[in-house]
């Protein structure tokens, strides 16, 4: 809550809505953290942001990349291949 209270909202409600969209779509776990809003708030002062999602896509698509990339990166997937 801390993050997103002491943003400046540049974009004023428009720009709540876009993080909340993206925070829907990145966030890891079912509770925001800290690092989760600053990922999509500031993503150049934090280093981290998320990958260059494009959100126009549409969610099952994002959905089926999301899942490969989860797949690619398992240490299963390593293994067998």
């Amino acid at each position: 809550m801390a993050v997103l209270t002491e943003y400046q909202w540049p974009g004023n409600v428009r720009e709540l809505k876009r993080v909340c969209e993206q925070l829907i779509l990145t966030a890891p776990l079912p509770v925001l953290r800290r690092e989760d809003v600053l990922q999509v708030v500031r993503p150049a002062a934090t280093g981290l942001g998320p990958a260059n999602y494009d959100f126009n896509r549409g969610l099952a698509e994002l959905v089926n990349e999301f899942e490969a990339q989860i797949i690619q990166k398992s240490p299963l997937h390593a293994e067998r291949y």
